[in-house]
């Protein structure tokens, strides 16, 4: 019986990495961590054909599509119904990863510097296809392991002040989408111009995106330089680009761009004052011809960039952090060498199969609501031990590829996420002239944690560094965070909910500087799409998405009204977003190209239309 329970275990790992490695949805319906399950009664609806997304979405009383289940957002996660149950095959849930016929990356147009890309593949698997070609994507996400359309559709994105989200204008540049008379419509940001700004980051609300045609570029050779600073310097450094952007009547200027663009930094709260609380990334674009090796320059620069390599480790060395650095390099061979999980064999749903005209359908069985610890990470100098894994990924170099050069994260890291270190992650966008009073304000409070519990902060409050990366204005699409300005967006993660008794106990420290992010010190930072809902938190300080996004809303309600209004694409947590039937019957307008309303007049008709409200 042991080993047979043995072989078991080591079949679901084997599973488990067929799953990562081709980029497989969940078997279930929860998300990539076993958390937020769909109500028990809901379907999967597994498709592997634009024709047979199609066929479900119009037979579909209330639908979904995901990605391969990368969100943390509990209440987007599943098609609306009610929380706790559903009726009979009323809710279905289309996993679009890893769809079979929908994986595919098109040939690559050289003279527009194109691509055609199914919405079954991940960000990872297209810039492993063009990277063999000799392309790459001008920007991409730190994690890679999620879907290209999925992270289109909530407005995902790198760092960059040229090129954006991978939403903008510049980035995504076709769409083809089902509706929900099951209609397949292809979109182009000249031909419909209402529909595309809607679509474009619509958060699964109007639609299925199935293909889209996206902005590539030559994989050109790259320098990545590292500055090793203090959080000070850090925002200094965002003092400077925000007084510039402001004193340029808010335009980002070819400096400012020259300056910023792909820059992405990390700050290691737990550091505190020290002077090795950040890492500043930024990249350079290298002749296309390396020097030849042996010759006097190339030697001269090979001694240069050690010495500069040696310069970051070092700073980043400290008697206090040699014993977590040891537990990393540990921690990093046990990831390459085991693929067993450790998941208990209660957590394999065996769902049934329901066979539909060449879909299938599973039921989902269960409710998943804990799963998995993690292991090492209560120790307070445990942020030491991250800091070492990450160093890696951002030692300086002179020869990267740009797929290289741009930090993402390893397929260990990731493969190893779901199971090993449960956590919520959390993102805002702060406008790029108040990031350094917002930052300024984090350091101020996260000192105030310093300072009455000393080195345990990292046990009460963050494991992991806070990461910055900066968007350029997207005043293109309706509901992209950056649609007024340009942000820097800061992403940070909760590590120690999971391991409390009970997973809704709340790190009060993490909470604390959630807060700041949320408040008028920071804007009201605007909540990442995809990302976790600290709901107690935004509707205490955040504003409603109404009064974020203001007209932008109603001209979304608009689209929404003209093309779902069954509402069939409603999400649990879209059951909040409300628009007054009165208002939009006043100011959805028609443009001059379309006899369609996709457009609010609220000069006519008022900035109201209804509300976009936080509640759980």
């Amino acid at each position: 019986m042991p080993r047979a329970r043995g072989f078991h275990a080591l079949c679901f790992s084997f599973l488990c990495f067929i799953r990562v490695v081709l980029a497989i949805a969940p078997r279930d319906l929860s998300n990539f961590q076993g958390l937020y399950s769909c109500p028990v009664g809901a379907s999967i609806a597994r498709v592997s054909s634009v024709s047979q997304v199609q066929k479900v979405v119009k037979n579909a009383k209330k639908v979904k599509a995901i990605g391969v289940g990368h969100s943390w957002w509990r209440e987007n996660f599943c098609a609306s119904s009610s929380s706790l149950s559903s009726n009979e095959g009323e809710e279905t849930t289309i996993p679009l990863g890893g769809a079979r016929g929908m994986r595919y990356v098109g040939e690559i147009n050289e003279r527009e510097k194109t691509v055609k890309v199914g919405c079954g593949i991940t960000i990872r698997d297209l810039l492993d296809s063009l990277e063999k070609k000799g392309y790459v994507l001008p920007t991409f996400p730190w994690y890679i392991d999620q879907t290209l359309c999925g992270a289109i559709a909530t407005g995902s994105h790198g760092s960059s002040l040229k090129f954006g989200s991978l939403s903008s204008e510049k980035m995504l540049l076709e769409m083809e989408v089902v509706l929900a008379n099951g209609e397949l419509k292809r979109l182009t940001r000249d031909k419909d111009p209402e529909l595309f700004s809607a679509f474009s980051v619509s958060v699964g609300r109007l639609g299925v995106i199935v293909s889209v045609t996206v902005r590539v570029e030559e994989n050109s050779r790259t320098e990545r330089h590292v500055k090793v600073m203090s959080a000070e310097e850090l925002i200094e450094e965002l003092d400077r680009a925000g007084k510039e952007f402001a004193e340029n009547n808010f335009t980002v200027m070819e400096s400012l761009m020259n300056r910023l663009d792909t820059t992405q930094s990390l700050w290691f709260l737990t550091r505190g004052s020290s002077k090795n609380a950040a890492w500043r990334a930024t990249h350079v674009t290298r002749p296309k011809v390396a020097p030849v090796p042996g010759s006097p320059f190339y030697e001269a620069e090979r001694k240069y960039w050690e010495k500069k390599r040696d310069a970051f480790v070092a700073a980043n060395e400290t008697p206090e952090s040699a014993a977590q650095r040891s537990l990393g390099r540990f921690q990093e061979r046990r990831w390459v060498r085991e693929l067993d999980r450790n998941t208990d064999g209660s957590e394999i749903s065996t769902p049934n199969v329901q066979t539909y005209s060449n879909i299938r359908f599973d039921r989902q069985p269960r409710r998943i609501e804990r799963r998995g610890e993690i292991p090492s990470l209560g120790l307070a100098a445990t942020s030491e031990m991250v800091a070492y894994l990450l160093e890696r990924d951002w030692l300086p170099g002179p020869d990267f590829s740009k797929r290289d050069a741009l930090v993402s994260q390893r397929f260990e890291m990731s493969y190893n996420a779901p199971d090993a270190n449960m956590y919520d992650q959390y993102e805002v966008a702060v406008p790029l002239e108040k990031a350094a009073e917002c930052a300024r304000e984090v350091y101020k409070e996260s000192g105030k944690i310093f300072e009455s519990t000393g080195d345990t902060v990292a046990r009460s409050g963050f494991r992991v560094p806070i990461l910055l990366r900066f968007v350029s204005s997207e005043p293109e699409n309706l509901l992209s965070l950056s649609y007024d300005g340009p942000k820097v967006y800061f992403n940070f993660e909760d590590y120690l909910k999971y391991r409390s008794p009970s997973a809704s106990e709340p790190n009060a420290a993490f909470c604390l500087v959630s807060k700041v992010f949320h408040s008028s010190k920071c804007s009201h930072g605007r909540n990442h799409w995809g990302k976790t809902k600290d709901y107690k938190t935004l509707q205490s300080v955040a504003q409603p998405l109404h009064e974020q996004f203001k007209s932008n809303w109603c001209s979304f309600g608009c689209v929404a009204k003209q093309l779902d209004p069954d509402r069939k694409f409603e999400s649990l947590f879209q059951k909040g977003w409300t628009w007054d039937d009165s208002a939009l019957e006043c100011g959805c307008k028609s443009s001059s190209s379309s006899s369609s309303k996709f457009t609010y007049d609220h000069v006519k008709c008022g900035e109201w239309c209804g509300g976009g409200s936080f509640a759980e």
